[in-house]
């Protein structure tokens, strides 16, 4: 059996020629898989550390039952809930506990009766809130509105979560 020679079968035309084709088509591609793989890793970096995340500047309300926080303002001190009663019946207000970020918890125990449809406003006093979020910076705080419904002496939770900036 004779030997198969490989330079005559590729017909090359010069000397160590003949290997240099696939060795550039190897380079060629582990060079651009380099490429790739760290144009991945580079968005990926900057993704999970927040570069692509949307600045919040707007205020919003999220959530809730029938018992709905319609309008708020957060001061470095305390926090002012416009609460209105959507339930058929008349409803009680037990506690009003507001949990924000970073563990601060103000919580209003004040009892206070709404009438179908009618809203009213309370006050929430949050000493731990001053130091942690001062004016301008923006917070996000899950609510939890522990009523009464008056006629059939139920207990209920309306959560929700609102967020804006301190003002």
């Amino acid at each position: 059996m004779k030997n198969f020679n490989v330079k005559k079968f590729i017909k090359c035309n010069c000397s160590g020629c003949c290997n240099s084709y696939a060795q550039s088509s190897l380079e060629y591609l582990l060079v651009y898989a380099f490429g790739i793989i760290s144009v991945v890793t580079a968005i990926i970096i900057t993704w999970q550390s927040g570069v692509f995340s949307q600045t919040i500047h707007s205020s919003g309300i999220q959530g809730f039952s029938q018992v709905v926080i319609e309008d708020f303002i957060a001061k470095e001190n305390y926090f002012n809930l416009s609460v209105k009663n959507n339930a058929p019946d008349t409803i009680r207000i037990n506690k009003i506990n507001i949990s924000v970020e970073y563990k601060v918890e103000c919580i209003s125990s004040t009892l206070v009766d709404i009438n179908p449809g009618e809203k009213t406003s309370i006050f929430i006093s949050c000493t731990d809130f001053q130091g942690k979020y001062p004016s301008g910076k923006y917070y996000k705080a899950n609510i939890d509105v522990e009523y009464i419904n008056i006629r059939t002496d139920n207990l209920h939770h309306s959560l929700g979560t609102i967020w804006g900036i301190v003002e």
